[in-house]
């Protein structure tokens, strides 16, 4: 308990100095887990060992808890999760997230020296799939080792500095594409609140910052959500080709392969009943043609708009075809009518090739697992009350 004391008390000192890591940290719950060896994380918690606590100075300890943070803003957990080289994955993880700490906490790296550089440059010149990959090519880059991942002291014996664990790692890169899109939403959207945190208490975020938590778009990466759908149908993919730096929703997405197929059977449905504005429909609209720019075309679907009542389901083979469909509703909302009217198309018999997704801001009754017959079903929520109870979900503002 004396340690945890401790440590709430050094998280609000963060909070205090360094606000925006300070406001992400406040959605970790800290956690003793004796077995690691110094410090870790896993996305949901923040885990300790208590003998290294005991050991370790306040500004150690402090770097740390930061440390975590931004390997799990950055996705460094996903994104280690295909790499061969595990200890390469985490060593370049390490100099990316100190070079962050570098220069956006200049006070506490004045009072600690910790491994940043990689050759001549900071690792923040680098994405860090680029730092693994000079590790793994050039045998005698010139950085220390102070943060050996497989240090047993949980400090390096030479120069004496913190190192955190990373052995819970290896679980959370496991979990489905789903799960990590779920993550990765669920991050970014504390980001976005801490940066408005940090303008609503009169501290302002850095330019290198903001562009480093890259957040400001809210496009669904329709090739991440869809993939459980479409992975044995429409291509191959590889983590190997990371597209943006750092944190954009690309950055950990896997790069598709060009192939003959395509994705078919998926019905759009668009909420257009009263309690949807212009506006909200409209950005509805706008993610079914993301979905069919993303696929570069290789996306051939219906779409329907329902509020009591549901529209003809159209066929719709590109862009053009979503432009022109009509956009109908403004009354009361049925979710269970969706299901009756798929019914009613002889095309959509065949349950397992038949996948659902509802753009919404979920307002009604929804289904019944009998209603849904166990057709695959997304939906994609434009707020963070509505939950449905069956099928997957998504939440777009």
């Amino acid at each position: 308990m004396e340690k945890l004391s401790r440590l709430n008390k050094i998280k609000t000192g963060i909070i205090l100095e360094y606000p925006f890591f300070g406001y992400l940290l406040t959605h970790l719950q800290l956690k003793e887990d004796n077995n690691i060896k110094s410090i870790s994380c896993d996305g949901k918690y923040i885990y300790y060992n208590n003998e290294f606590i005991e050991k370790t100075k306040d500004k150690e300890i402090e770097f740390l808890l930061i440390h975590e943070i931004i390997h799990i803003i950055l996705f460094h957990i996903q994104r280690r999760s295909n790499k061969p080289k595990k200890e390469a994955f985490d060593r370049a993880a390490d100099l990316v997230t100190n070079a962050i700490i570098k220069n956006e906490c200049r006070e506490l790296s004045q009072d600690l020296s910790f491994d940043y550089m990689i050759e001549d440059k900071e690792a923040s010149n680098y994405t860090v799939e680029q730092v693994y990959d000079i590790l793994l090519s050039n045998n005698t880059i010139k950085v220390d080792k102070s943060f050996d991942p497989n240090d047993d002291e949980g400090k390096d014996k030479e120069n004496d500095k913190p190192n955190d664990d990373h052995s819970k790692w290896e679980n959370e890169g496991k979990k489905s594409e789903y799960e990590k899109n779920k993550y990765k939403f669920k991050w970014v959207e504390y980001a976005k609140d801490a940066i408005e945190y940090c303008k609503g208490i009169g501290m302002g975020v850095s330019k290198q910052l903001l562009n480093i938590f890259d957040v400001s778009s809210n496009q669904v990466d329709w090739k991440t959500v869809l993939s459980e759908f479409i992975e044995e149908e429409i291509c191959d993919y590889s983590f190997n080709s990371p597209d943006k730096r750092y944190l954009g929703y690309d950055l950990i997405m896997p790069s598709y392969s060009e192939v003959d197929y395509k994705l078919t059977n998926i019905l759009f449905f668009i909420d257009t009943s009263g309690s949807m504005t212009e506006d909200q429909i409209s950005v509805c609209r706008k993610e079914v043609l993301n979905c069919i720019k993303q696929y570069n075309g290789k996306v051939e679907g219906y779409i329907g708009y329902f509020d009591y009542v549901v529209s003809d389901i159209v066929k719709f083979e590109n862009e053009k075809d979503v432009i022109d469909t009509d956009v109908l509703g403004g009354g009361g909302t049925s979710f269970k009518n969706i299901f009756s009217k798929i019914d009613e198309y002889n095309e959509f018999t065949n349950k397992e090739k038949c996948k659902i997704i509802i753009l919404t801001d979920g307002y009604a009754e929804f289904p019944t697992k009998k209603e849904i017959k166990d057709r695959e079903l997304l939906w994609i929520i434009n707020n963070n009350h509505a939950t449905p109870p069956i099928g997957k979900i998504i939440r777009i503002k």
